[in-house]
């Protein structure tokens, strides 16, 4: 049996009432309203935030302790070979561990928008019904990449490499059947990634939520050797990943909102990283426990999460949500649950 619980409104408030302040953030910043992802380098000193749009990662520095961030020096351009640049990448996950870098595209699948969007010139009904018919497979956002930045902040010269999920997704049968199915409607859709200590990762996936509300975690133990490779779950009761970071004890502290295109508030839930499937011989522990609401900037929804410090009562996180200038970065208090 697993635990699932909500912490009482008595212990969010022993957190203390500040526990959320937007952090300013300044210079160019690539397609700076479409900003999914955030990590964290030096304990504060460097961010590592990406857009899911566009090729790149921008780092921030720091201007002032306790301060604002900065954009610092060019994007990193992601490349997986560089005489055929691709862009739209669709790059929705961080984690740092060290000053190493890894960032994951979504792996998904889309099907055209019927909707319009302002300034789009407007469509007919039958033009419509032939764009709801058609998916696409964008192998652009079928990568995994990881690089290093020196004590300065910069991107370090051959460190950049990437890998590709699209085969594991396709031979595993939690996956295969909906690798081909648009993100959206319960297909693939990978958004959250987490690091731990022994180098371990973790590619939390939006979809497909599976029944029992089961959602996968696919466990890379050497990031250059896809037979090392583990699947666990997670219940995060009914939603799916959308971020996901790693605490210093190896819990992980995970962004829960919906499937599908549907307007609802995240949350955040703890959860020990260990499978959640139920039965005799299961792994013992099992939880995940909702510590948090997110508050939203209007129209926005939050999408990364790192983080900064912990103490005994709270885990002390960056947040960005899609849809917010420059991501809304926002520091957080976490709840720990009890």
């Amino acid at each position: 049996m697993h635990l699932r619980c909500s912490i009482l409104l008595g212990w969010i408030l022993a957190i203390g009432p500040a526990t959320a302040e937007e952090i300013p953030i300044s210079g160019k910043i690539p397609e700076p309203t479409q900003i999914g992802a955030i990590g964290i380098i030096d304990n504060g000193t460097f961010l590592v935030i990406a857009s899911d749009k566009g090729n790149a990662a921008q780092v921030l520095k720091q201007q002032a302790k306790g301060g604002g961030y900065e954009a610092w020096g060019a994007p990193v351009t992601l490349l997986v070979n560089p005489e055929k640049p691709e862009f739209d990448l669709d790059i929705e996950a961080i984690a740092c561990m060290g000053r190493t870098v890894y960032l994951a595209g979504s792996h998904s699948y889309r099907r055209k928008r019927v909707l319009t969007r302002p300034g789009e010139p407007e469509r007919t009904y039958a033009e419509n019904r032939i764009r709801l018919a058609a998916t696409e497979h964008q192998k652009r956002r079928d990568h995994v990449f990881r690089f290093e930045l020196n004590a300065e902040g910069r991107l370090k010269p051959g460190s950049l490499q990437s890998i590709n999920l699209r085969h594991i997704l396709s031979e595993t049968e939690h996956f295969r059947r909906l690798a081909k199915v648009p993100g959206r409607e319960n297909g693939v859709n990978i958004e959250g990634i987490a690091v731990d200590k022994q180098g371990n990762l973790y590619i939390g996936f939006r979809s497909p939520v599976l029944r029992g509300n089961f959602v996968p975690v696919l466990v890379l133990s050497d990031f250059n050797s896809y037979s090392k490779r583990e699947l666990r779950f997670v219940d995060l009761d009914g939603h799916g990943i959308r971020g996901m970071a790693t605490t210093a004890s190896g819990k992980f502290l995970l962004i829960a909102g919906p499937v599908g295109d549907r307007n609802a508030a995240s949350q955040i839930y703890l959860w020990d990283g260990k499978d959640m499937i139920p039965g005799t011989g299961s792994p013992g522990g099992q939880t995940s426990v909702l510590v948090r609401d997110v508050p939203a900037p209007g129209g926005s929804h939050a999408e990364g999460i790192a983080i900064l410090s912990e103490d005994r009562k709270a885990f002390h996180t960056f947040v960005v949500f899609d849809g917010a200038k420059n991501g809304g970065c926002t520091k957080l208090a976490v709840p720990k649950a009890r």
